[in-house]
């Protein structure tokens, strides 16, 4: 029997009735199974770019002249971190009045991590990465008889280049995860997901342990 969902769609109409993945997972559960399978599909999909987007070497040259979205996806993920939880500049008072909840040391440890990561988002070459694959930007259409999602699209690429793909993997892990954070209920669901998601990767790309 064929798979609705076994590959991911990319550039095509989604539906009127369609949503994202994340607005979707924040107000209901999906039918016992259906999370896996997407996920799994997600998997295999991000998996599969990597892979053949790498290959690509026309592509690669393209991607590599995308310098904005390096400083982008570096300040959005590891340039704020420390400002944030030291209360600096426009974040003074994002924390409340107690502060970081980290001693200085411990913030010395976490700027020079961040450092790492960001110089190395900059010296990416080897890998092709989506560059923003998370839950929003994955448009799902469901069905409304059973209320499975049969369709899966990727959409937002203008962050593609080469990148780091543990990124790529953890945004939409990361994301998944908060769901079942703050739907207690979902857990589980949420739980066999990223597994799913996790194996569907490694069953086509090498996880390194780094990754």
């Amino acid at each position: 029997m064929h798979d609705p969902i076994a590959h991911v769609i990319i550039m095509e109409d989604a539906g009127e009735k369609s949503e994202t993945l994340k607005s979707l997972l924040r107000r209901t559960s999906l039918p016992e199974g259906n999370l896996q399978t997407l996920c799994d599909a997600l998997g295999r999909f991000l998996a599969t770019i990597h892979d053949r987007g790498s290959k690509d070497n026309r592509l690669m040259n393209e991607v590599n002249r995308n310098e904005e979205m390096r400083r982008i996806t570096a300040w959005i993920t590891y340039e704020r971190v420390v400002p944030i939880l030291k209360g600096e500049g426009q974040y003074e008072g994002i924390l409340g009045s107690d502060g970081p909840a980290l001693a200085e040391s411990d913030l010395a440890r976490l700027e020079t991590f961040t450092q790492t990561r960001m110089n190395e988002i900059f010296a990416a070459k080897d890998v092709f990465t989506m560059g923003d694959f998370w839950t929003g930007n994955v448009i799902v259409r469901v069905n409304e008889e059973t209320g499975a999602v049969e369709r899966a699209y990727v959409v937002d690429w203008e962050v593609t280049k080469p990148g780091i793909p543990f990124l790529d993997f953890g945004q939409l892990a990361a994301e998944l995860y908060t769901i079942g954070c703050f739907h207690e209920n979902r857990r589980q669901e949420v739980d066999e997901g990223l597994r799913a998601y996790g194996r569907a990767y490694a069953s086509i790309r090498k996880v390194d342990e780094e990754f």
